[in-house]
């Protein structure tokens, strides 16, 4: 473990010496294979480099390497599940699966929408593929319908939340900062918006009544939450959640190399289990556990298995209950956006 840690019950790898080890022919596609999620065949071939006379300073380099993938590699199923692997970390292939390039194409227009209305939104990693990778999943495996009220919790002035409402969900969105809040309000009053609401709320102590929403979200935003706080949050987002309702969570995924740390950011399989599934009292959607064995194409210094996203979808008992009439009127009329008085529009 690193001196002074704040994570310490994890092994932690520095971007210098994930460097140190890329610098050397016997040691550097351990490095790799890492970097891209590789985990079972960085594990093999670490073991076999071990046999090899090199520096003890880069065998240790190496046992804290198949340590970390050891962690990464935490199962509470069995692998050869037949289950859709919906609970998993980001791969840049999944991007080529039609319903999330369909998404994706929706966030685009959104965004080019603000743009050229030149309104304020949420900027930050707007054109990342980690972005669209977790807003196009949330959406699609959250089973989320236009009728639907929802809660994007700490998702204030976001592409996200604003696609929700163009597309006809009831939106809610809360956050503790009463400046996104204002640029939020303007922003949805210039798109003529009349089904999303921006309120300043904290997520560890929501204002909701039990039961309230069919859908609700927390996109990249538990990473930011003090450790002891986290619990307390996940259980406010179940608790405002209907029976049948599905809560999405996406998550800063690794230790950020020992350089950068968010307090709230996942680092297993069992970490996620412990901090975030058990405490919500949920049921887990789709495959059972995390999957963390992936494809990734960028080695260092993000987008690695040491900075990664997540997700992880929950579903609270119960039967939910569908509207008898779904309306319809938008396809009629063929619009892409339709808001519930059909204010904002955009022609095919």
């Amino acid at each position: 473990m690193e001196e002074g840690s704040k994570n310490s019950e994890y092994t932690i790898l520095t971007l210098e010496q994930i460097k140190t080890l890329l610098e050397d022919k016997d040691t550097s596609p351990i490095a790799e294979l890492y970097g891209r999620g590789k985990l079972t065949k960085c594990m093999s071939l670490g073991e076999k480099v071990l046999q090899k006379d090199i520096p003890e300073s880069k065998k240790e380099l190496i046992r804290k390497i198949i340590s970390r993938c050891k962690e990464h590699l935490e199962k509470d199923f069995d692998k050869k599940s037949l289950i859709p692997k919906i609970n998993k970390l980001a791969e840049p292939k999944d991007l080529t699966q039609i319903s999330i390039r369909a998404i994706s194409m929706y966030l685009t227009l959104t965004k080019s929408l603000l743009e050229h209305l030149k309104l304020p939104y949420s900027s930050h990693m707007a054109d990342s593929w980690l972005r669209h990778w977790e807003y196009s999943n949330a959406i699609i495996f959250s089973q989320t319908e236009s009728w639907m009220r929802i809660l994007d919790a700490g998702g204030t002035g976001t592409i996200f939340s604003y696609l929700l409402a163009l597309l006809g969900c009831q939106t809610y969105t809360v956050d503790i900062d009463e400046s996104k809040i204002k640029s939020a309000i303007f922003t949805s009053e210039k798109l003529g918006l009349k089904n999303i609401f921006h309120l300043k709320q904290d997520i560890r102590q929501l204002e909701f009544p039990d039961n309230f929403f069919d859908r609700v979200f927390s996109i990249s935003v538990i990473e930011h939450l003090e450790p002891e706080t986290l619990g307390k949050a996940v259980k406010e987002l179940a608790r405002v959640l209907k029976p049948g309702g599905i809560l999405t969570i996406t998550f800063d995924y690794g230790n950020y190399y020992g350089e950068k740390f968010t307090p709230g950011s996942i680092k297993s399989p069992s970490d996620l289990k412990r901090r975030i599934i058990d405490e919500s009292g949920l049921e887990i959607l789709y495959n059972p556990s995390i999957e963390v064995e992936v494809e990734l194409q960028p080695l260092l210094p993000y987008e690695s298995m040491e900075y990664i996203f997540g997700i992880i979808i929950l579903k609270k008992p119960g039967e939910e209950k569908r509207p008898e009439i779904v309306d319809l009127s938008w396809f009629a009329t063929k619009r892409i956006f339709g808001t519930i008085d059909g204010t904002v529009t955009l022609k095919l």
